[in-house]
């Protein structure tokens, strides 16, 4: 009996350490760091912990701060052409983020060093931080978040979710991590508009794209966040609507020929109406 337990105890234990396997690697996954000095542009990779730690912790909230103060007034920007120079002020010191690759500089361009499978969804244009608030709460009970914090400006929500392919893993040649990506994002951008009831902007998915770095003590951060599945194929294919009934556009109702759908439909038309007149009599029915 004490074999028999302690080899069930042994099995239990391996069973959860490697359920924990997942959470490690995402919690390791590289990303990189954008930041501009003087004329030149630093590249820098931490790990996705470090930077969520970073945002938590409110590193830049004295620069978040001064630009959340200020934001508001960017509406009437058009009017005020200082207002884009008082913004770019704001935000030149202010590092990037870049959630899906890790970059580096080669002969003065950045170029991928390794892709790691994760996408950036960009809720913009919000008409405050409460409602900004409201929607990271909202992207906290879907179980593919990864990662949801309140933007820089306070007026924006940024989501990050991870992919991998249907017999898992990440795709390895150039042109299929492409076309990968931008079947992850689609389809991300996609369940979330229908999840949060809001518009995710649509924005080219290059695996360069970033967004600033953030100050916000109550980002939600699930690291056992589920994937979502795609592959390599293109856009239209990947990502297109569902037909649950092939006959469904040829047919009154799904599974039944027209005959007998009008017979039914008859029918039902038929019983309604008595149901409607009992009671009602024949002097009541000429009015």
């Amino acid at each position: 009996y004490e074999i028999v337990h302690h080899r069930f105890c042994g099995f239990i234990i391996f069973y959860y350490l490697y359920s924990l396997k997942p959470t490690k690697e995402i919690s390791m996954t590289k990303v990189t760091i954008v930041k501009a000095y003087r004329n030149n542009v630093t590249l820098r990779q931490l790990e996705l912990s470090e930077i969520v730690s970073a945002i938590q912790n409110e590193a830049y909230r004295a620069l978040c701060k001064e630009l959340r103060d200020v934001y508001p007034l960017a509406e009437v920007r058009q009017k005020y052409d200082a207002m884009d120079g008082l913004l770019h002020f704001l935000t030149k010191g202010m590092p990037k983020v870049c959630f899906s690759s890790q970059m580096e500089n080669r002969n003065k361009k950045r170029v991928m060093k390794a892709y790691n499978g994760l996408v950036l969804l960009e809720v913009n244009n919000l008409a405050s931080f409460d409602e900004a608030e409201a929607v990271r709460k909202g992207a906290s009970q879907i179980p593919h978040t990864l990662l949801a914090f309140v933007g820089a400006s306070g007026r924006s929500v940024k989501i990050v979710c991870r992919g991998e392919l249907f017999d898992g893993g990440l795709p390895d040649s150039d042109d299929d991590i492409c076309r990968f990506h931008t079947n992850l994002y689609e389809k991300a951008r996609v369940a979330y508009n229908m999840q949060l009831g809001v518009t995710i902007e649509k924005l080219e998915p290059t695996l360069d794209r970033d967004c600033y770095v953030s100050s916000d003590p109550n980002l939600f951060y699930n690291p056992a966040a589920q994937a979502f599945y795609t592959d390599c194929s293109e856009v239209n294919k990947a990502v297109r609507p569902v037909t649950l009934y092939a006959e469904k556009q040829d047919r009154l109702m799904p599974g039944m020929d027209n005959s007998h759908a009008m017979n039914l439909i008859y029918e039902y038309c038929l019983s309604k109406a008595y149901d409607d007149v009992v009671g009602i009599t024949e002097e009541e029915g000429r009015t």
